[in-house]
């Protein structure tokens, strides 16, 4: 008699605990990025803890629609990027400007301004954006 109470109480402790870890392991909003701004989209895909636990990777998919320029902006982390489709031109301070189409890639550093124009069928591409985290991704240049 004492096993089965013994066993019915670890069972509920145990969902308890289950509803609880997965409750917790809902992704919690850091440092907003608007969704949408005038012609790009931004979803956030996944986000993961760096060691150390004061960062933060933010992988999103950004799509922009046909003929639009993106605002001169900076991260306050290393921003990585790879273009899926489209075509158009990033321009980084202090590099020439970069081509763009599809399987392009290119790397900002933490603060350096940057923004982009965008073609006819528009633009679509990859951002992996590493941050501190409750910091904001973006912020106008």
């Amino acid at each position: 008699m004492l096993s089965r109470r013994f066993f019915g109480s670890c069972a509920v402790c145990s969902a308890i605990g289950l509803v609880a870890s997965r409750a917790e392991a809902q992704p919690q909003p850091r440092g907003q990025i608007p969704a949408e701004t005038a012609g790009l989209k931004a979803t956030i895909l996944r986000r993961a803890d760096l060691p150390g636990g004061a960062h933060e990777v933010v992988q999103m998919l950004v799509e922009v629609a046909p003929n639009v320029a993106s605002p001169r902006h900076t991260h306050p982390g290393v921003e990585s990027v790879v273009v899926l489709e489209g075509s158009g031109e990033q321009m980084i301070d202090g590099q020439a400007p970069i081509p763009l189409s599809a399987g392009a890639t290119w790397q900002v550093a933490a603060g350096v301004p940057h923004a982009g124009r965008y073609g006819p069928q528009g633009c679509k591409f990859i951002v992996h954006l590493s941050v501190e985290k409750g910091k904001p991704m973006s912020a106008p240049a």
